[in-house]
């Protein structure tokens, strides 16, 4: 068998970061050439030290970034997201203190809004978004997939989650073609009588979490889409921690 990664195009490391930017090779084929170039994933895992608090913004979604079906979205929020404001959203038993033990440091988000939305309109997906968070070690990442999202998820059904929201239920789910660890979550939320429905990912690049999130009017799953959301946010990762 001859070598898989010159049979699509790639060599040499200086050859990667063009075919990154320029190639229409599926994600689940990448990942399958990562499985099977095994190094190419461990190089991935260390350049994510070349990370820095200052690149965050480039790692969260731009308006020209997203999927078709979000492009006439419009940016409502870009911000930094400290251990603080994480702690002041989180569930009730959310800490500062918690999130710097797991190796949290910093993130950045940036959501974008429906701008034909209406509380009365049953399905209509009102909002996507991306999270970038980065973190002392991968081994973090992997502890706040378990321990605060999907632990904190399960243990806070019932339980107020702000701005007059109530946790009802949630789902999980299984994300596919992601490199990494991933996971995801449908939660069911009622807010005054209405309900929202939101799919969540979370995925692991080396020591940075993605996030891709899509809010639903209504009790609705769009996993499907929250896959392209989340696979479009690690593309974009993937190609900023190499071209650093």
């Amino acid at each position: 068998m001859g070598d898989k990664r010159y049979e699509i195009g790639i060599g040499p490391l200086d050859t990667f970061l063009a075919w990154i930017d320029n190639s229409t090779i599926s994600k689940r084929d990448l990942g399958e050439i990562w499985e099977w170039e095994g190094d190419m994933s461990t190089m991935l895992v260390q350049a994510t030290y070349g990370i820095d608090e200052s690149d965050l913004p480039y790692l969260a979604l731009a308006a020209s970034d997203l999927p078709d079906m979000f492009r006439d979205f419009t940016r409502v929020r870009e911000d930094e997201l400290d251990n603080a404001r994480m702690a002041e959203n989180g569930f009730e038993d959310a800490s500062e203190e918690r999130y710097r033990e797991i190796g949290r440091i910093n993130g950045f988000v940036r959501e974008f809004w429906s701008p034909d939305a209406q509380l009365d309109m049953d399905g209509e997906d009102v909002m996507a978004g991306t999270v970038a968070h980065l973190f002392e070690t991968p081994e973090g990442v992997s502890r706040w997939i378990s321990e605060v999202f999907l632990g904190d998820f399960a243990n806070n059904v019932g339980a107020p989650a702000g701005d007059g929201q109530i946790l009802v239920g949630i789902d999980r789910f299984e994300p596919e073609g992601f490199f990494d660890e991933a996971a995801g979550i449908r939660a069911r939320y009622d807010r005054y009588g209405h309900a929202i429905s939101a799919t969540i990912i979370d995925f692991r690049v080396g020591r940075i979490l993605g996030v891709a999130y899509i809010a639903t009017l209504g009790d609705y799953e769009r996993i499907l889409e929250a896959n392209e959301l989340g696979m479009a946010m690690e593309q974009g990762i993937v190609a900023e921690v190499l071209r650093g």
